[in-house]
């Protein structure tokens, strides 16, 4: 299978739709160590879809090369920063946003709302720690993410770079090198 055929684009909405397509795609590429190109142009969506495609990235093994073309926010922000580390890519004119999570629970039993809300918080606290510690190459910089990340922390590619969320900007020289 040629390098063009092993493309995976994360377009849209991430979603239970989304996740399957692309771990369909994550299982069937890894049959052997050709690289992996995923496009990302994504506004981010569920974090149990996106954890999903995460999970799978990190089972296989074949370089993934996340690039960003356009935006990647939330969770598709998440899920670029998971690429295999140099070779996670924004073109020059994208932007990136990470926030801290949201809980939306669409329980009506109150008691079972606020058990769920509890546990949920505590996974999430967890999913954020692994997000903080793979963002900072220097343990002192995991409270200013943090602080960061309580509202919406918006990146041109070039903070994308210095927060260590992609590796390089894909431009025309990057293409022909790994593409060309």
């Amino acid at each position: 299978m040629c390098q063009e055929e092993r493309n995976i684009y994360i377009f849209g909405t991430i979603d239970f739709n989304m996740s399957k397509y692309v771990i369909e795609n994550l299982q069937k590429f890894n049959y052997n160590d050709e690289n992996i190109y995923m496009y990302i142009n994504s506004d981010g969506g569920d974090m149990d879809s996106g954890f999903a495609i995460i999970d799978q990235m990190e089972l296989i093994t074949p370089k993934i090369f996340t690039i960003v073309m356009g935006q990647a926010l939330s969770m598709a922000c998440v899920i670029t920063m998971f690429g295999s580390y140099g070779y996670r890519f924004s073109t020059k004119s994208s932007f990136l946003m990470m926030h801290n999570t949201n809980l939306d629970i669409g329980l009506n039993d109150i008691y079972t709302h606020m058990i769920m809300s509890e546990f949920m918080k505590k996974d999430s606290d967890k999913k954020t720690d692994k997000i903080l510690h793979k963002m900072c190459k220097n343990p002192k910089d995991i409270p200013i993410i943090k602080e960061k990340i309580k509202n919406n922390f918006w990146m041109n590619p070039e903070d994308a770079i210095k927060y260590n969320v992609i590796d390089r900007i894909w431009d025309k020289e990057t293409y022909n090198k790994f593409k060309g």
